[in-house]
């Protein structure tokens, strides 16, 4: 698959911009359709700054509707989401992994809330509501695997029947 701005591919999920100027397109949307395809996480990602250690990073990050994000929280890191295309619930956790908000996002036309900040140390995970969705995520650098926080309480990527059971729960305990 062909597109005009140039990324240096690191997986099937995450690729970097490899220019001092870096333009999005709707050919760019197709490459992240056709990349989800191929992770095994169902998601991929072009981030427009050129490595993890730059102040600011910006992603156009595209989730399939099925996949899990597990709960998180980022330490002296805020981030922002602008939804582009599709609808996602954002989750609000507090500490010891109860449901303390959904946040309901899609894009402009929606009618829904299409930008959500989150400030640093808030525990959160996301549910895709469409087919997909497509979202442009602004957050600070340089990038620090230690710097986010995993829930103990939620399980792991890998954990898959725990996954499907986690979801589920959260699901039945939302008030909506």
């Amino acid at each position: 698959m062909k597109r005009k701005t140039t990324y240096k591919k690191i997986n099937n999920e995450v690729f970097y911009n490899i220019k001092n100027l870096c333009t999005y397109s709707k050919i760019d949307t197709d490459y992240l359709k056709h990349y989800s395809n191929l992770s095994s996480r169902q998601r991929s990602r072009l981030c427009t700054h050129i490595n993890t250690d730059e102040l600011l990073h910006e992603m156009f990050i595209l989730h399939k509707r099925n996949i899990y994000v597990r709960p998180h929280k980022h330490i002296n890191r805020t981030e922002s989401i602008l939804i582009l295309e599709g609808k996602v619930d954002i989750i609000i956790f507090d500490n010891k992994g109860i449901v303390k908000d959904v946040i309901k996002l899609g894009n402009y036309a929606s009618g829904l809330n299409c930008y959500l900040r989150i400030n640093p140390s808030i525990f959160h995970s996301l549910i895709v509501k469409s087919n997909y969705v497509l979202f442009l995520e602004t957050t600070t650098g340089p990038f620090n695997l230690k710097d986010t926080v995993y829930a103990n309480w939620a399980p792991a990527y890998i954990d898959f029947k725990g996954v499907k059971e986690y979801i589920k729960l959260i699901y039945n305990n939302l008030d909506y």
